[in-house]
């Protein structure tokens, strides 16, 4: 296989003024039988490497499992007492929600929670024309959350999305609700965290007694950034040597890669 590297750029030279050239690299190279990697001696770079080994230590972290939400829908009757004046017209319907307990389950997390309803109506009594009642219906529903975890962390808010109320006669009045509960679950992972990096010079020797151009092909998964780190290079010398606009491989593409130390 053939592969020809054009390069240009501009010198500058000792009165000041500036020349621009080209050239370009002809490389030959076979491949090896079942090898991923392929070299060709006596191309060489130059650069400055160090050796940079990180440090790591532990770090405790929530990882976000799910954020989820959930609707529990209610209709319930309101049954006016004997003590309560009848129910000419409605005047306003108002209500809030409380969430009194959560229990997690396997599948995700059970919340059990109160609506309050206050109705405002108008009697036909002109003794007292305005009247008030108040009840409180409870409601029970499952949040979901996939891969549930018994260490999970979960916060749950609860809010009345819609309320309404519909007269049905004097004595009686439909109630709607739709309560809206929003979840959040975390876990706790251990991650390990680079808090430092030491420096050392490299093993130039090593270096130096590398190919100065190596080949490779990749495989599945493979990556500029690893690839790159491996080779004592930068993503940005790979892309420009091989004229690539982007950094996703694809399995069998070839990359050469020149030595940066000579």
């Amino acid at each position: 296989m053939t592969m020809v590297l054009p390069h240009t750029g501009t010198a500058v030279l000792e009165d000041g003024s500036t020349v621009s050239y080209t050239y370009s690299w002809v490389v030959n190279f076979q491949q090896v039988k079942d090898a991923s990697w392929f070299a060709l001696p006596g191309i060489a770079g130059f650069g400055k490497l160090a050796e940079v080994k990180p440090v790591f230590r532990e770090c405790p972290l929530e990882r976000l499992l799910v954020k989820n939400a959930a609707k529990c829908r209610m209709t319930e009757q309101m049954e006016l007492k004997e003590d309560k004046e009848k129910v000419l017209q409605i005047c306003s319907c108002e209500g809030k929600v409380l969430l009194e307990r959560q229990e997690i389950k396997t599948d995700g997390v059970l919340a059990e929670g109160t609506v309050e309803v206050n109705i405002l109506y108008i009697t036909p009594d002109d003794h007292m024309p305005v009247g008030a009642v108040q009840e409180i219906y409870p409601f029970s529903q499952l949040v979901e959350i996939p891969e549930m975890s018994a260490q999970a962390k979960v916060e749950l808010d609860a809010s009345l999305e819609q309320l309404s109320a519909v007269m049905l006669d004097q004595e009686h009045v439909e109630i709607r609700a739709a309560v809206r509960l929003d979840l959040i679950a975390f876990v706790q992972e251990v991650m390990q965290n680079i808090e430092e990096a030491t420096e050392s010079e490299p093993d130039l020797e090593m270096l130096r007694n590398r190919p100065g151009l190596v080949g490779y092909i990749a495989k599945a998964g493979d990556d500029l950034w690893t690839i790159a780190k491996e080779n004592h290079t930068t993503i940005q010398n790979i892309m420009e040597t091989n004229h690539r606009k982007s950094e996703v491989l694809l399995a069998g593409e070839k990359v050469l890669i020149v030595k940066q130390v000579g």
